[in-house]
């Protein structure tokens, strides 16, 4: 299982508490959080929305879709145009999309 950054203890700090009916995992980024802190939350929530199970592995249209996320995001409002440009910026380069592997229960 692959532990997020969101998850960890020492990045709580970075997010804050909503309530799970405005967002299922009742955290929302603050303006302190970091391009991956932003990247492993958006990329989770794609993940879920993620009905084929194949945009983890095509780092174009996750990159696409996180962003988007982020600019419509209260974080977004919230950050200086160089932060926003950075993050975006970190999340075409680092989208954490996975290769495909025809046999994922085969480590290759």
């Amino acid at each position: 299982m692959k532990i997020y950054y969101w998850m960890q203890e020492e990045h709580e700090d970075e997010f804050e508490k909503v309530p799970e009916n405005e967002n299922f995992l009742g955290l929302e980024p603050k303006a302190n959080t970091t391009a991956e802190g932003i990247r492993d939350y958006y990329q989770f929530l794609v993940e879920c929305e993620d009905e084929t199970g194949m945009i983890i592995h095509n780092a174009k249209e996750l990159s696409k879709r996180m962003i988007e996320k982020f600019k419509s995001s209260k974080c977004y409002a919230l950050k200086t145009e160089d932060d926003r440009r950075n993050i975006i910026a970190y999340l075409k380069a680092n989208p954490g999309a996975e290769p495909y592997r025809m046999n994922s229960s085969i480590d290759y």
